[in-house]
């Protein structure tokens, strides 16, 4: 028999002492940080193209999210987390700060180059569905998109509209579907409303017509004489006080906090069209008339306001009295720019179903004139522009009621409005 105390020794080694589970600490845990936590943040290489929105590993190197701390090789995150020192802008227009970057060091491991994201046959077949769809819209004629994006004929916009459930589509004519040449069209306007003040008795001898003196979006402040540019909220930045840039001080000492509100229409005058453009430069060269003593005593005392209802009564004038449009209707050539894919766009718009309306303030002569001229040689088939359109609204100097004409099988109504000098 064996020894007791041999015994005991032999099952000591075969059954070793359970230690005693390890008590659990009553201080809760550090509530982790952030950008740490991400920046620690390792997932397997399967998920790497699926987890992360910045992996082109050509850009910067951004920060770690705990610029202290380093890492041995083998322990060294996947991520690293972008910096606000570093952070730019993506396509999206959002702030790449705190985007999550796949590190070269594990792209290059996995033999990536931080753009592709497939690999074997699923990257083959993308790669030639792409081709193939490339193929196919060079075949249709349809531009590379980023060709397209910066086209001078490109449209900005904010947002989309679904023209599904819209069927009826109007459209002014005098610079929407008619273009003019800016030049030769207001030049011509800014002389004939300088030869009308002249008339009045204004020194106009000496003036010229300058197009780069306003743009579209200024607003004329009528009874300081001031062409100003205002923010989105109203605040006034800019001033030009005749044909002279102000000083931020002098802006600052006229204006203050003022806040440019349109619905004023006895001191503002927004300019949202070209024909705008002629009546502020003619009302802001004469401000400077004004300025110098040059407008003559028996016109009566005028300030700045008064001299706004002149120039504006002048261009009024030149557009009314027909020597202008009688001008522009015998050399058409001279003054439109016409659009070849313009009627054929609204052509595709009525064979979608949309019925379209030409709404205008010009009278019917003129608008047969330019749209004959600008439109009727682009349609197909002998089309001509009033194919185009269900309804056309003209206007005309009269007092009489409104008139329903068909022509060409298209309605035409003649808005009939009193004419007032």
């Amino acid at each position: 028999m064996a020894d007791p105390v041999e015994l005991v020794r032999r099952i000591c080694l075969c059954f070793p002492p359970r230690l005693p589970p390890p008590q659990r600490s009553r201080v809760p845990p550090p509530q982790p940080r952030c950008l740490g936590v991400w920046a620690r943040l390792r997932l397997p290489s399967s998920a790497l193209s699926l987890r992360c929105r910045a992996l082109d590993a050509s850009k910067p190197s951004a920060v770690r999210g705990e610029p202290s701390e380093e890492y041995d090789d083998d322990e060294e995150p996947y991520f690293s987390v972008t910096s606000s020192r570093l952070s730019e802008v993506d396509y999206l227009g959002e702030s790449t700060k705190g985007d999550l970057n796949v590190r070269r060091r594990h792209l290059d491991a996995l033999g990536g180059n931080g753009k592709s994201t497939l690999h074997g046959p699923i990257e083959e077949i993308a790669w030639k569905e792409a081709r193939q769809a490339e193929t196919l819209l060079s075949d249709l004629g349809i531009a590379d998109p980023l060709t397209v994006r910066n086209s001078p004929r490109g449209i900005f916009c904010t947002r989309t509209l679904n023209l599904r459930s819209i069927s009826v589509i109007g459209y002014d004519m005098d610079y929407t579907l008619i273009h003019y040449n800016v030049m030769a069209w207001e030049g011509r306007a800014y002389d004939y409303g300088m030869a009308n003040l002249k008339s009045m008795g204004f020194l106009v001898d000496d003036l010229e017509f300058d197009p780069d003196l306003v743009i579209r979006g200024l607003i004329m402040d009528k009874v300081k004489g001031n062409l100003v540019k205002a923010d989105r909220f109203g605040y006034i930045k800019r001033v030009m006080h005749g044909t002279q840039m102000l000083p931020t001080r002098a802006v600052s000492e006229i204006y203050g906090r003022e806040l440019v509100d349109l619905r004023k229409e006895d001191t503002w005058e927004f300019l949202n069209t070209l024909f705008s453009v002629s009546e502020a430069v003619m009302f802001m060269q004469m401000v400077d008339k004004l300025d110098q003593g040059l407008v003559p005593a028996e016109l009566g005392p005028l300030d700045y306001k008064g001299l706004y209802n002149a120039v504006s009564k002048a261009l009024f004038r030149a557009h009314v009295e027909g020597q202008l449009k009688r001008e522009i209707m015998a050399e058409p050539e001279r003054f439109v720019e016409p659009d070849p894919e313009l009627p054929l766009a609204l052509l595709d718009q009525k064979e979608a179903g949309k019925r379209l309306l030409l709404i205008t303030n010009s009278d019917y002569h003129y608008t047969n004139k330019m749209m004959n001229h600008a439109f009727n040689r682009f349609l197909p088939n002998d089309m001509g522009w009033r194919d185009l359109f269900e309804m056309v609204s003209i206007y005309v100097p009269s007092m009489l009621i409104t008139l329903k004409v068909t022509v060409s099988q298209s309605l035409l109504i003649i808005i009939l409005k009193l004419h007032e000098d």
